[in-house]
């Protein structure tokens, strides 16, 4: 009886169709469950880094303007903030690969002309695409929900 046992065992020599269409489904199920995280992650690293890189931008537009450095029609351009040493380098766009090539807008605040309230803010060049802060996914359903409230 051991004898026949052995001799089946050994004339075995692979998976059957069954066996490897079931591994193939599993592996289905494991991609259609990841490639959508993944995508998700990288899509939300580029917003990240996007976000990142304009804080560089309106901080080192700061330090110009604590450095005494005037901006150029209220606005510094990314190319004197390299060329006065506050930028290494223009930043590049994650989304595009290119590089950023628009301004850090200078504005006071402040009510009393004793005091100076400056805000910085990015303002992407013409050919830029701009990024909006919105969290909830690109989703504009809730405009249209509000319109229904209304009625």
């Amino acid at each position: 009886m051991l004898e026949r046992l052995k001799k089946r065992f050994k004339q075995q020599k692979g998976f059957t169709l069954v066996e490897l269409l079931a591994v193939l489904a599993i592996l289905g199920v494991i991609l259609a469950i990841a490639v959508p995280s993944v995508s998700g992650v990288i899509g939300k690293s580029k917003e990240d880094a996007d976000k990142s890189n304009r804080e560089l931008m309106e901080n080192a537009a700061r330090l110009a303007h604590a450095s005494g450095v005037d901006p150029e029609d209220g606005a510094y351009t990314l190319d004197n903030l390299v060329k006065e040493g506050f930028l290494e380098e223009k930043p590049t766009n994650p989304n595009t690969d290119k590089d950023y090539n628009g301004t850090v807008e200078v504005t006071n605040e402040a009510d009393d002309s004793d005091v100076d309230d400056y805000t910085f803010e990015y303002k992407p060049g013409e050919d830029e695409e701009e990024i909006s802060d919105d969290t909830s996914g690109g989703n504009d359903d809730d405009d249209d929900n509000n319109e229904e409230d209304d009625d």
